[in-house]
């Protein structure tokens, strides 16, 4: 069999919340453009093979080259620097000595400035001298079809309904409450820079924004842990107090942890001093998903990640809590990590709730194409669904999006909501909806 080789892009492209992929300190413009990192993995690649190069391509656009010499250089990483937002062809070649192909390697890619995201790119020998058959076989099985039905008229919320004036919206999390619903979501900025909104709905599609600031926690100027963002994250519902559990950090490089903010009207959040869910060496970035309560226990699903290791691989774990502030990981975390090949290298963002005497789970994985399923019966140890993923941008209507990002996931009047990021005709992120009634 003929060898394949590979390399990690690192693109510049998906909400700076999933810089928890990023690899450098690398940071995208502001102006529509965007940088991508390629990691060459050197220490595998056949012998044969001098010289790595990237080319981006698009129609009306001057073509963006760069090389990698494998052998001399010291570095494993090939950089493309200012480019425009929008759709990219992509190509990789793998050359010997004698400038001649051996592999190569083509995708589209999507940039928009501001958005991080990891693609695993494989490099296909050009020539072995014999050709080769492809047959697929069908046993009479009935194509899997997505039980959701997206929203005709999304997206829901853009930016242009947000009094921040953001440059995209994203990660709606979703309170119900006497018959309504509240949404707490993302107003993303420049640099990383995160600041929540809040905005009420009676039938969850149709919204608007009775508080025109920022809902993010606030307090006296200093050097605190989460001094340059406090990002959305779960809002809790608990007798007469919100419990919001937000990320912060100091820095884009420094540890991501869960703070949480109390508040009783919903709007005014003060904070802890400390967090509640502190990062470790080897969850160093943490992102609360989802906070629900089963009998007296508060579980808490968040997304985990450490950059800083070679092989970037993306998690759920979860901790308990009987009064929400103090909280204990499982010993069994990680409960849930990529094991199927839609999932490339991560999977992260759940959304949990329990019904039918089970906890469903809903999640995406690291490239934001496509949405799975899990069900647990302990809320620890949980069974993907085997027609993951359930949901993709291809379900959406008239493929509205070209990536679906964020899931959230409630059970609203007997119907199933689930709410997500997408982006719009624009290139901008954007909240959608899609429902079912059944399970």
């Amino acid at each position: 069999m003929k060898q394949l080789f590979w390399v990690s892009l690192l693109l510049v492209t998906i909400l700076f919340m999933s810089c928890t992929k990023e690899k450098t300190n690398f940071v995208s413009s502001s102006n529509g453009q965007g940088k991508v990192l390629l990691k060459v993995d050197k220490e595998n690649a056949p012998s044969s093979v001098v010289l790595i190069t990237a080319t981006l391509s698009r129609e009306g656009f001057q073509s963006i080259t760069s090389s990698l010499d494998i052998k001399s250089d010291s570095s494993a990483e090939i950089k493309l620097n200012d480019i425009r937002e929008g759709d990219w062809n992509l190509m990789v070649e793998a050359k010997d000595s004698l400038d001649k192909v051996l592999f190569r390697g083509e995708t589209i890619v999507t940039i928009i400035s501001d958005f991080v995201t990891q693609v695993n790119l494989t490099l296909i020998p050009t020539s072995s001298g014999f050709g080769s058959v492809y047959i697929s076989v069908t046993w009479g099985q009935t194509v899997f079809i997505s039980p959701w039905s997206d929203y005709t008229q999304n997206p829901i919320f853009t930016t242009q309904q947000s009094p921040l004036l953001p440059n995209d919206v994203a990660i709606p999390k979703i309170v119900l409450e006497n018959g309504g619903l509240k949404m707490y979501y993302q107003n993303v900025f420049a640099k990383a820079k995160a600041y929540i909104g809040y905005a009420e709905s009676v039938d969850g599609y149709k919204w608007y924004t009775p508080y025109p600031y920022s809902v993010s926690p606030k307090d006296s100027i200093g050097n605190y842990w989460d001094s340059y963002t406090r990002g959305i994250g779960p809002v809790y519902k608990s007798d007469n107090q919100y419990l919001l559990y937000y990320y912060g950090f100091a820095n884009v490089s420094n540890y991501w942890q869960i703070g949480l903010a109390i508040s009783s009207d919903g709007i005014h959040f003060t904070k802890l001093q400390n967090p509640v869910l502190n990062a470790t060496g080897t969850e160093r970035l943490v992102v609360a998903g989802d906070v629900i309560k089963v009998n007296k226990t508060l579980y808490m699903f968040y997304t985990y990640g450490n950059p800083n290791i070679a092989s970037y691989i993306e998690g759920i774990s979860v901790a308990t809590s009987l009064d929400g502030i103090n909280w204990t990981r499982t010993s069994k975390n990680p409960i849930l990590f990529p094991t199927k090949s839609w999932e490339g290298t991560g999977v992260g963002h759940p959304s949990v709730i329990y019904d039918g005497n089970e906890f469903r789970m809903i999640y995406m994985n690291a490239l934001g194409t496509g949405f799975g399923i899990a069900t647990s019966k302990d809320g620890i140890n949980w069974v993907k669904n085997q027609n993951n993923p359930v949901f993709t941008s291809k379900d959406t209507y008239q493929k509205w999006t070209s990536a679906v990002y964020y899931p959230f996931l409630r059970k609203v009047n007997n119907n199933y909501m689930l709410y997500y990021t997408g982006v719009d005709m624009y290139g901008k992120l954007c909240i959608g909806v899609a429902t079912k009634n059944v399970w």
